[in-house]
């Protein structure tokens, strides 16, 4: 089968796009452009490859928000991970030094998880005592220290504050009043 290059812009079917730049060009054609065999193809490479573009862009999309969640007592099983962390906080304190810590699920030394606020973002964070004995999801890599699980914490985006009801999965000693 012969192709012949479209006049518009050298470009006939998806396997001939080098570049981004190619790849709008053939996208944006009239899909009378392309000819193969000196007949207009109308159900072309491009048409068939568009709904798999929107798929992948879709997906990669949602993929990127979808990171685990965990309650406070699950977190120290996935060190290492970054996730979502959702819990009651039993204690919110300051240090003189600044620094911000968020005892979530009891307070020291018996909470499952630290959220730490060092003393550089703690600025952010004007109204911190806003979280004591609420429930809250901090989203950020879990990590160990001194044997406990802990999040860091250097921006407000990535602590959300819940409503008193709040669920997604999680067990009622987690969400008060359940």
């Amino acid at each position: 089968m012969r192709e012949m290059r479209a006049a518009s812009n050298g470009v006939n079917s998806v396997t001939n796009v080098k570049t981004w730049k190619e790849f709008e060009r053939f996208i944006s054609r009239p899909l009378d452009t392309e000819v193969r065999a000196g007949y207009p193809c109308l159900h072309s490479n491009r048409m068939r490859i568009l709904p798999s573009f929107l798929f992948v862009l879709c997906a990669t999309w949602a993929m990127a928000d979808t990171l685990p969640e965990y309650t406070a007592s699950e977190a120290a099983r996935h060190i290492g991970e970054t996730a979502r962390v959702t819990g009651t906080v039993k204690r919110v304190s300051q240090t003189q030094g600044g620094s911000i810590f968020l005892d979530m699920g009891a307070k020291f030394p018996n909470n499952p998880l630290t959220v730490f606020i060092p003393y550089s973002a703690a600025d952010q964070f004007p109204n911190v005592k806003k979280y004591d004995g609420g429930i809250i999801t901090v989203s950020g890599e879990i990590k160990e220290y001194n044997n406990k699980a802990e999040i860091v914490v250097t921006d407000p985006s990535q602590i959300i504050r819940r409503s008193s009801k709040y669920r997604a999965g999680h067990s009622p000693e987690e969400v008060p009043g359940l």
